[in-house]
């Protein structure tokens, strides 16, 4: 819109048209007045006739090159305009710093580990934490002493951590809350904690939110408060029990509040229980001879366990004599006899486990077997060899 200022209309006078007079012509006829006779004949005579003067180019004037000026002025302003531009808005690419994204430090970064091979579990505890004797750890829970862990502040006990080990299932294991007196036990076939009156409280035992199965009871009196963590080991047939104990003497006749200085859940989020139960066991080879059920006499390939892995020999011994397990059995030196399972193992095994004797033992290993509830007959093996030397 803007041009139309610089376009301005023509006149035909503003420009030499074909037949027009120029300079020299106009001169002659200023030299020549019309009133002057001329001699007609004369002049055809002996005046050649006249030329045609060319047709002169029309001739720029002040308005067309103001015209075309500004025409190149817009032209060269516009490549002027955008060559900057573009310029100064090219487009590049912009790469951007690679953020690497900040690591939450674990909340148990720099605990110690503990392990238990005998009872094949372990945990982590924070290292202001110092190992505590039994006979100085608070007696509460049941099962044997495992562990004692204790934090100081000011040489003033603020925490303790109790580990004790019970060698059944949840059947028989009970909790008695201390202060309240109440004794819960576990009812699998709802799944739930009952009181001695079969009665579902509001305080029994919760189930913990862990890598593991787990419940917690939440217990206390005028000194003391507990958080007793139950932990079943059905594979194993026992429990972990791990008590969480703060106290204040100095409440008096008020309930202490809790004021843990280690959350009873962050505990047991370091908790793992061993999948597969293995162990080592030495002794012989002997055919026992037993009566299956409905009185058939039948012949079991044994092993007389006469030392090896605590926790194993043990735990089979409180099956025969506290839970009635009639497969193995104690035979009159006190030795546990263990039915193996001899078919699926190599042959050089299956020589070396038999030809073994009284006077010449032999070492196995072996893994526990997963029952998953299955009935079993009087031979039935509990383990797996998997290894003879």
């Amino acid at each position: 819109m803007f041009l139309s200022g610089l376009i301005k209309p023509k006149r035909q006078s503003e420009f030499s048209l074909p037949g027009m007079a120029d300079e020299q012509n106009q001169q002659e006829l200023n030299n020549n007045p019309i009133d002057t006779p001329v001699d007609q004949e004369a002049s055809s005579a002996n005046i050649p006739p006249a030329e045609v003067p060319p047709t002169p180019k029309p001739a720029l004037k002040n308005n067309d090159l103001i015209f075309w000026g500004g025409i190149i002025i817009l032209v060269a302003g516009s490549v002027f305009f955008s060559a900057n531009f573009f310029s100064s808005n090219s487009l590049s690419i912009v790469t951007t710093p690679e953020v690497t994204p900040t690591e939450t430090p674990s909340p148990v970064a720099g605990w110690y580990d503990y392990e238990n091979t005998d009872f094949n579990f372990s945990l982590k505890y924070p290292p202001d934490f110092m190992a505590l004797p039994k006979e100085e750890t608070p007696n509460i829970g049941s099962g044997d002493f495992i562990l004692g862990l204790v934090r100081l502040e000011d040489n003033q006990t603020t925490n303790i951590i109790r580990v004790n080990v019970i060698r059944n299932g949840l059947d028989s294991y009970r909790i008695t809350g201390v202060g309240a007196g109440a004794i819960f036990h576990f009812d699998s076939q709802t799944g739930q904690w009952l009181n001695q009156n079969d009665q579902s409280l509001e305080n029994a035992p919760k189930t913990l939110t862990a890598p593991v199965k787990a419940f917690v009871y939440k217990g206390g009196d005028m000194n003391c408060v507990d958080d007793i963590i139950t932990i079943p080991n059905e594979l194993g047939n026992l429990i972990v029990e791990i008590i969480n104990i703060t106290c204040d003497k100095s409440v008096g006749k008020e309930y202490v509040t809790p004021n843990f200085k280690l959350d009873s859940e962050l505990l047991i989020s370091t908790f793992s229980l061993t999948d597969e139960i293995i162990a080592d066991i030495n002794g012989y080879y002997k055919k026992s001879d037993r009566l299956n059920w409905g009185d058939t006499p039948v012949q079991c390939d044994s092993f007389v366990i006469t030392g090896g892995d605590s926790w194993f020999i043990e735990k089979y011994k409180n099956m025969v004599t506290q839970q009635g397990n009639t497969v193995n059995y104690i035979d009159e030196s006190g030795n546990l006899v263990f039915n193996l399972e001899l078919g699926n193992l190599p042959e050089p095994d299956k020589t070396n486990i038999v030809n073994s004797s009284q006077t010449a033992n032999i070492n196995l290993t072996v893994e526990e077997k997963k029952l998953n509830g299955m009935g079993v007959d009087v031979c039935f093996s509990f383990v797996e060899v998997i290894g003879v030397r």
